[in-house]
């Protein structure tokens, strides 16, 4: 059985590009697996060393991206060769092109991530109609696999849109009780949640893609994973700083030093990113897939979101007990030694109801 992902493959986002490993690993299970190498403008940008477009902001990404040239091209570099390393891509296919590449596969898949968000795959927060399958044989069964519209606040004549795209579809499964809800209402088909499937592999299974070279004697450090850079972090940090007595270590792909004092690494790659994560005594972020990774590998962790609920982080932290450790103000206390045999059993339950969503879908088509 060949089966086709969409999905974001092709940007410098380190959770993006696990989650797409992650789910072709675990569709490896049913049949032979190809990525579609779809260009979208607004993720596949991120590839370029200085991205570049015609508005005050897009001057502005530029010049950023200029001025760190060095760390953007070594940065870049890495992720390319994890790319061409790990996926089994397609050609590459645009959005006219993309149909012809489509065909011959006998099933279609879109997700994980956010290729539902408007806000994440377009400049202008237009649906991407390719991120629906708008493509394919007659016969082809068309599956969505944890896919996510994230806090997207959609008017009506988008949900619309969204449902007619849906018609088409065999198996629907999302990974939040928002997007569920919303699909729920526009279409006369079940949506089943389902695990992100960064969390369907093991921690042995991330292992194998860093180098087997011994680290001894790794002083401890925390590990603070930006992504949108929320306000709090840099308190909150200053605080496990001074509580642990550890060092700083931030991943983080901006151009400014958003926690002082701190070893900032802005070009890590994927092995490395995962290393960090491993061996850290104490993670903080603000990310969904940082948070998923310290699960991964039970560290102690505190995820921060001041802003509006992230309905990943929400929902993931409902199913496995952990809603004390995301946190929206100024004053923590931090968790240590983390109950994971709990977690765990938590885990393993949803990872068989996922598994199982997966085995009922091709079971039927065989």
């Amino acid at each position: 059985m060949k089966i086709g992902i969409i999905t974001i493959h092709n940007t410098n986002n380190y959770g993006a590009i696990l989650q797409a490993y992650a789910t072709q690993e675990i569709f490896k299970k049913f049949g032979y697996v190809n990525i579609l190498n779809y260009k979208n403008k607004k993720t596949s940008d991120g590839l370029m060393v200085v991205r570049f477009a015609w508005s005050v902001n897009g001057f502005i990404r530029a010049l950023k991206d200029i001025y760190r040239v060095i760390p953007r091209y070594m940065l870049v570099a890495k992720f390319n060769r994890f790319i061409n390393k790990y996926f089994n891509l397609t050609e590459l296919a645009d959005e006219k092109s993309i149909s012809s590449i489509a065909l011959g596969f006998d099933v279609l898949v879109s997700g994980s991530d956010q290729i539902w968000n408007p806000a994440c795959i377009s400049n202008n927060e237009c649906l991407d109609s390719s991120y629906f399958l708008k493509f394919g044989s007659v016969n082809v069964i068309k599956i969505s696999y944890a896919t996510s519209i994230g806090n997207y606040e959609f008017k009506e004549e988008m949900l619309n849109e969204i449902s007619a795209y849906l018609k088409h579809y065999d198996h629907i499964s999302v990974r939040e009780k928002r997007t569920k809800k919303i699909l729920q209402s526009i279409v006369q088909k079940e949506v089943k949640i389902v695990l992100d499937p960064t969390l369907l592999l093991s921690d042995v299974e991330y292992d194998k893609l860093v180098p087997r070279k011994a680290k001894k004697n790794i002083v401890p450090y925390i590990l603070v994973y930006i992504v949108p850079g929320d306000p709090l972090l840099g308190k909150i940090v200053q605080q496990c700083k001074k509580m642990y007595k550890l060092p700083v270590v931030v991943i983080d792909q901006s151009l400014h030093r958003r926690i002082p004092g701190a070893k900032k690494i802005a070009n890590a790659g994927i092995e490395e990113f995962i290393t960090l994560l491993k061996n850290a005594f104490l993670i903080i972020t603000d990310s969904y897939h940082g948070m998923c990774f310290s699960i991964i590998y039970k560290k102690n962790f505190l995820v921060i979101s001041s802003k509006k609920e992230e309905a990943r982080i929400t929902t993931l932290v409902s199913h496995l007990g952990l809603k004390n450790l995301v946190t929206k103000n100024e004053t923590i206390e931090v968790p240590v030694n983390i109950e994971y045999s709990a977690v765990f059993q938590r885990l393993k339950k949803m990872q068989n109801q996922s598994i199982k969503y997966l085995e009922q879908v091709f079971r039927t088509q065989k």
